[in-house]
């Protein structure tokens, strides 16, 4: 339920009133009652009371995603993944700086570690994927990490095994636009995709074909198989 709107009181107008629903073009009213485009409105609108030098509107995320076009989805889902990159970034560098690189490593081992059984979970049930899907269900969820989505990687199965390459990764172009040393990012793949292809299913292993600083294929920026163990 929307609370009432207080009475009115001097310089003060309803910032936004379009009775309720999704609006693609929206106005709001300046204080001499003519009407402001709002920039690119495509969110749930309801009548809601605020002070004359402010705007505000009420929305809903939900809401707001439904209302978005399957191309909007596609870019809003790449912008997300890239944020999570960076994000996962601005820490480790942040720790790298203050206590080494080491330090930084083991906390980022400990932080995939956690985050890699949530996002495999999450996708599984996503996929509606069996309790041991196998190497075609890994294919299904590798396909749909936030990682995939940010990064250019590769995907090839051969019976019981699958290899995994990131042939273009954003965290190592960084780094690289930045005079920065590449993270030596071999000990946190292990667990990473260790954990992620456990959770998804738990007889698959992950073994590292090359990654920085042991890299032995210089055709991209690292490379992991997963094996169905019978």
């Amino acid at each position: 339920a929307i609370a009432e709107a207080p009475a009115a009181r001097p310089n003060a107008r309803p910032a936004l009133d379009l009775k309720g629903g999704t609006h693609r073009s929206a106005h709001l009213r300046n204080a001499g009652g003519k009407p402001e485009p709002l920039a690119r409105s495509i969110i749930p609108t309801y009548a809601i009371y605020a002070p004359a030098k402010a705007r505000r509107w009420s929305t809903h995320m939900n809401d707001t995603l439904r209302n978005l076009g399957k191309d909007e989805l596609v870019e809003l889902l790449e912008i997300y993944a890239k944020n999570l990159i960076a994000l996962d970034g601005t820490w480790f560098q942040s720790l790298e700086r203050e206590e080494g690189m080491d330090t930084a490593v083991r906390h980022d081992i400990e932080a995939w570690r956690r985050f890699s059984v949530s996002e495999a979970r999450r996708i599984k049930k996503f996929l509606g994927l069996d309790e041991r899907p196998g190497i075609e269900g890994l294919a299904r969820a590798l396909a749909l990490r936030c990682q995939s989505a940010a990064n250019v990687d590769e995907i090839l199965v051969e019976g019981d095994e699958l290899t995994y390459r990131i042939v273009d990764c954003r965290v190592q172009n960084a780094r690289k636009r930045k005079g920065m040393g590449f993270h030596p990012c071999r000990s946190v793949g292990v667990v990473e995709y260790g954990v992620f292809a456990e959770s998804i299913d738990d007889r698959i292993s992950c073994e590292c074909l090359s990654c920085f600083p042991d890299m032995t294929d210089d055709s991209c920026n690292c490379a992991w198989k997963f094996t169905l163990k019978a």
